[in-house]
C-alpha cells in the first residue's frame, strides 16, 4: 500500500481478513488504519512487513479493532460498528465524536468539546449506553485498555 497511514492501532484477532488473498493464522494479530482519504486499510503484524494490506469496504478517518469487530469515526463525526472485518456490515451508533477508543468491553469517544463519553453495555448496537466524565474531565485524545 503506498498511501500513508494517519491511524494504527494494533490489537490481538482471529479470523481471515476481508476475503484476503492471504491466509491469517488464529495467533497473527491484525493492524487497522485510514489514509488520507478516509479509506479503511488492515494486515496481519506479519504481511505488514511484506506490504500486503487490504482496503475494508467503508469510510472513516480512524479505525479501531479488537477481536475482528471494528468500531470508528468517519469524517463527519459519526460513530460505526461493525461484527465482522471480513465483511463490514455498518451499523450506526448514538453520538458524535472526534476519536474512539474500546479495550476490554469499553468503549469511549472524546467529542468536539473535548468530553469523554464511555459506554460498557451496547456498544454493539446502535444504542450505547453512555456516560459523560464529570465536568472538568476534558481531553484531546483517548486511549482505553
Amino acid at each position: 500500500m503506498k498511501k500513508s497511514l494517519k491511524s494504527l492501532l494494533l490489537l490481538s484477532s482471529v479470523g481471515v481478513l476481508c476475503s484476503s488473498v492471504y491466509a491469517i493464522s488464529g495467533s497473527d494479530r491484525i493492524v487497522c488504519g485510514t489514509n488520507d482519504q478516509n479509506e479503511i486499510w488492515c494486515t496481519t503484524s506479519w504481511a505488514m512487513g511484506q506490504g500486503r494490506w487490504e482496503r475494508v469496504r467503508g469510510v472513516l478517518k480512524q479505525v479501531v479493532v479488537r477481536d475482528g469487530q471494528l468500531w470508528g469515526v468517519n469524517p463527519n463525526g459519526d460513530i460505526f460498528y461493525s461484527a465482522d472485518i471480513k465483511n463490514p456490515q455498518w451499523v450506526r451508533l448514538q453520538g458524535k465524536a472526534k476519536e474512539i477508543t474500546e479495550g476490554h468491553g469499553v468503549l469511549c469517544h472524546v467529542n468536539d468539546k473535548d468530553e469523554i463519553w464511555c459506554a460498557e453495555k451496547g456498544i454493539t448496537t446502535p444504542q450505547p449506553e453512555w456516560h459523560k466524565a464529570p465536568d472538568g474531565a476534558r481531553l484531546k485524545y483517548i486511549s482505553v485498555n
